[in-house]
């Protein structure tokens, strides 16, 4: 949707003013209001950004202003009609559609364009639509993402070349927010910013500050007011038990950003008047209906973290029998967050979490593959934790390399690689170093531990998904079908999968998605699917055609060639300009290249090896010595499932985060001292 100029008149303006600094979410009439506080060197420093990448990614935990910069950027930075947010939706195939249509405005105007990205905890292919858009030299793309999503990405630069802007709040930038906000309006508890500092206490986000300085109190303080308030009400008989009940599993939910079934939740707690307690609740600044009043979450994380805190009991309400409690009634699109948050945060809580969690019958396959993804999590984290001392032996004798001492491939993505390299440059240590990592990965634990939760709660599913009525679910039943033939779990694929009509998918999905489809059913679904695959098979190649510019397709029975026209245009937006703008296209050729030979490797599956060979793409003065888009067959085994390569991905994070640097000096002191161990071995290759 386009973010266009309005006029905002005094009325609208106070209202606005009042909720954003009650720390309510931001949007973009707050901008136009400009109730906001300009945050001048952190727009300087998108800028600069900007001007090393087209892509812009904004990090950092929740209520450190995100939303807030992304939007006033926007406006400063760029005209009206020339900047847009992206809705990040069920979709796929929409949300690429509109960035064609994006893509063929910048044509057309000639300028750059901006387009906004708020990243939603539950979606997990916005990466894709980023890189869809990035390649086009006429858009800029500007992406706000909590901390804990951005790193779950796991974004390298060859995917998607990016600058981070990661937002932290200090002393000096409240200092600079204090000044702003008295021009605004004096404060009148704190007449100087070392009186509000101490009160904030010099920790928190800046959310919290800027409710500090411009309510008089603290977050904290006045929503314990409120709450107190409120159970005296319940006291008294003002408010029912159930009202409370229903403000605090409503907190539990929303601080892990999860909604709640309005429905359900209503009929369980037996709410007498719930349009009434909403509108309580809402006009409190405690809680809001979606915009279709069938979920309800809290306003913003921070503020629902604070609710839940003062609302669990240890003793008459604890935090794990609330969760337990919301667990039945969360949107089955955000399960996997909440899930995710509570197994992270709460550690030592989370037995009747997975007690309940055992009995529990997501309708959705958006639920099944967010539980799956979650206990993946859960078993690597469990695992690291299992091998905590061994990782810290070998960090402290090799550092980083513990990647290769161990068997870090929890998947065998690469089938063997884990330990053959051992045996393959074995010979390159001394006896004593040999020995010593032997030693090391004989004392670690078994990799198949990582696995038992998930496959133990995919097993105990008895009841049929509902019909995928969403590209997010049709993925998601991709992953699960992917999951339950990788641990070999019996479910009776065959009778669900004929009532979905699955033959309708290879003509309605997105041709990614429906290559995820087709890989996850030759694993899952091996004695249906290779007679399926037969019969669907010229449809399937049909509409790679179709897709992918794909003029023909050789097929040998070994070997799968795909010959496709490339699209000079849409990689590049225009005409060539110099040395390196052909070597930046020659490395887009590669990676099209790629990824063509893997969407043939999912879509096809049956087959060992994949190449391609891309047409039309040498017409610049400067000849290219090899052809980057020729790739003569790549076997199945180079083309890792990414499903699996996740799995790895992700204990490699878990097992580093307790070795990485804790302050910035840190970790300046850390390159610094590699930068001279690095010179110092250069100047003993040299003498040598």
């Amino acid at each position: 949707m386009p973010l266009e100029e309005q006029e905002i008149d005094a009325q609208v303006k106070d209202e606005l003013s009042d909720e954003f600094y009650r720390g309510i979410s931001a949007r973009y009439e707050h901008i136009l209001a400009d109730v906001d506080v300009l945050r001048h060197k952190k727009l300087q420093e998108i800028a600069e950004k900007f001007e090393e990448n087209r892509v812009v990614i904004i990090h950092g935990a929740s209520g450190q202003g995100k939303t807030t910069l992304a939007f006033r950027y926007l406006r400063e930075f760029f005209s009206d009609k020339s900047r847009f947010k992206v809705q990040l939706i069920d979709s796929r195939k929409h949300a690429l559609s509109i960035a064609t249509a994006i893509a063929d405005k910048a044509d057309a105007i000639g300028i750059p364009i901006a387009v906004y990205l708020d990243i939603s905890p539950n979606d997990i292919g916005w990466t894709e639509l980023v890189r869809q858009l990035s390649t086009h030299r006429n858009i800029r793309v500007l992406v706000t993402v909590r901390e804990e999503d951005f790193r779950r990405a796991s974004i390298s630069g060859a995917e998607i070349q990016f600058s981070g802007v990661e937002l932290t709040f200090n002393r000096t930038e409240a200092q600079e927010i204090y000044q702003s906000l008295t021009s605004k309006k004096l404060p009148a508890e704190f007449l100087t910013f070392e009186d509000a500092w101490n009160k904030f206490g010099g920790e928190g986000p800046l959310m919290e500050f800027v409710y500090l300085v411009t309510q008089g109190n603290s977050l904290r303080e006045r929503l314990s007011q409120q709450v107190r308030r409120l159970e005296d009400e319940v006291r008294t008989g003002k408010l029912s038990d159930a009202e409370i009940a229903l403000l605090r599993l409503a907190s539990v939910a929303s601080a892990f950003e999860s909604q709640l079934q309005i429905k359900p939740l209503v009929k369980h707690l037996a709410l007498t008047a719930p349009k009434r307690t909403f509108e309580l609740f809402e006009k409190e600044y405690l809680l809001r209906l979606s915009a279709d009043g069938s979920l309800i979450q809290g306003l913003h994380p921070i503020r629902s973290a604070i609710l839940a805190d003062l609302l669990i009991e240890p003793i008459f309400s604890p935090w794990s029998e609330s969760a337990s409690i919301c667990l039945p009634f969360i949107f089955e699109g955000d399960v996997e967050s909440f899930l995710l948050y509570a197994f992270s945060r709460h550690r030592s809580e989370i037995e009747p979490l997975l007690e309940s969690l055992a009995c529990y019958q997501p309708k959705q396959w958006t639920g099944i593959a967010g539980v799956t993804r979650a206990l993946i999590w859960l078993g690597i984290k469990e695992y690291a934790e299992a091998n905590k001392q061994l990782l810290a032996e070998i960090y402290q004798d090799v550092g980083t390399g513990f990647l290769f001492v161990l068997d870090c491939d929890f998947v065998d993505a690469a089938p063997g690689l884990g330990r053959s390299w051992l045996s393959n440059f074995g010979h390159t240590f001394t006896p004593e170093g040999r020995q010593r990592i032997e030693a090391y990965q004989a004392r670690q634990t078994d990799k198949k531990q990582v696995f038992v939760r998930a496959e133990r709660w995919l097993s105990s599913r008895t009841q049929q998904p509902t019909t995928p009525s969403s590209d997010v679910d049709w993925s998601s039943m991709a992953e699960t079908i992917f999951w339950i033939g990788h641990f070999g779990v019996s479910w009776p694929l065959a009778e669900w999968l004929s009532n979905y009509k699955i033959d309708r998918a290879i003509d309605a999905l997105p041709i990614e998605i429906l290559a995820d489809l087709m890989l996850g059913m030759s694993c899952g679904y091996q004695d249906g699917f290779s007679s399926w695959l037969e019969t669907n098979r010229s449809r399937l190649m049909n509409r790679l055609r179709q897709e992918t510019q794909t003029v023909a397709l050789e097929d040998d029975g070994e070997k799968l060639t795909a010959h496709f026209i490339v699209d000079i245009q849409q990689q590049n937006g225009s005409q060539y300009e110099d040395e390196q703008e052909a070597e930046t296209t020659k490395n887009r050729l590669h990676e099209e290249a790629v990824q063509r030979c893997g969407l043939l490797r999912r879509l096809l599956p049956n087959r060992e090896l994949y190449a391609c060979q891309g047409y039309g793409h040498r017409v610049w003065s400067g000849e290219i010595p090899f052809d980057e888009t020729k790739k003569t067959g790549i076997p199945k085994s180079y083309l890792p499932i990414s499903w699996l390569l996740s799995v790895n991905s992700t204990f490699r994070g878990l097992a580093l985060q307790p070795f990485r640097p804790k302050t910035w000096l840190e970790y300046t002191d850390l390159i610094f001292n590699l930068r001279q161990a690095i010179l110092q071995a250069l100047k003993q290759l040299e003498q040598g």
